[in-house]
């Protein structure tokens, strides 16, 4: 998939430039910012050291629900544990989890929070899976230029790999999002009620199939859908 990096209410225009020349060093260019402009900043370009183009198409959203609209796969990164999510990803684990969805996914995100108090529950609820940094200290925290170097060297292999194999276009294209609105609708029709742990687990899991697991989910959702309309038509 294409993958785009987005920044949610950053204060600090010179953490936003180290962002923009780690994304550009390691092949990326797709920069998204949340209810900030602080890519727009004089002091962002100081350490954006040859990646001022990244800065200046870098697109603004007032919401990170709209940031992550068009993506299939949304990925928040953390630096404390969260209630919502069972399972935190290192960054290294990330590229085999896109790299297994194949052509399903065509656009995914990784999702940084706020400099001080990082990503709100309600925000980590618009994501999928949750990525986290180990460190070895008690209190652990990277400045966002570090931590955007971190996560794009990691994934740095999947531009290599894009660059090699053109990226394909088919049918099986976003079939991870269909599937995910699928299991979402079949959930709540279920009786099991949206942030509820079940339901948020539900999707978690989800979020991790493989390309060959996405069609068997898709074959089996289909089936359930057809016996539960078979049952209304049976009991009107």
């Amino acid at each position: 998939p294409h993958i785009c990096f987005i920044l949610v209410e950053q204060e600090l225009p010179q953490n936003v430039g180290a962002a923009a020349r780690a994304l550009k060093t390691m092949g990326f260019d797709d920069l998204r910012l949340v209810h900030s402009d602080a890519h727009t900043k004089e002091t962002a370009r100081w350490l954006a050291h040859g990646s001022i183009d990244i800065l200046q198409q870098a697109q603004y959203f007032e919401s990170l629900r709209d940031a992550v609209a068009d993506c299939d796969v949304r990925i928040a990164t953390t630096a404390r544990r969260r209630t919502r999510f069972q399972e935190y990803h290192e960054p290294r684990a990330l590229l085999d989890i896109l790299s297994g969805k194949g052509a399903s996914i065509q656009r995914a995100a990784l999702v940084f929070g706020r400099e001080e108090s990082g990503l709100s529950n309600r925000e980590m609820g618009l994501c999928d899976l949750v990525s986290s940094i180990p460190m070895n200290v008690d209190y652990p925290s990277l400045n966002l230029g570090q931590a955007g170097l971190l996560y794009a060297y990691e994934l740095s292999q999947w531009v290599v790999q894009k660059n090699v194999s053109p990226l394909k276009s088919n049918d099986d294209s976003r079939e991870h999002r269909r599937l995910r609105e699928k299991t979402e609708r079949l959930l709540v029709e279920l009786g099991i009620p949206r942030g509820s742990a079940l339901f948020g687990r539900v999707l978690e899991r989800l979020a991790l199939l493989r390309h060959v697991d996405i069609h068997l989910a898709h074959s089996v959702i289909r089936r359930i859908e057809a016996r539960l309309e078979h049952s209304k038509s049976d009991h009107p």
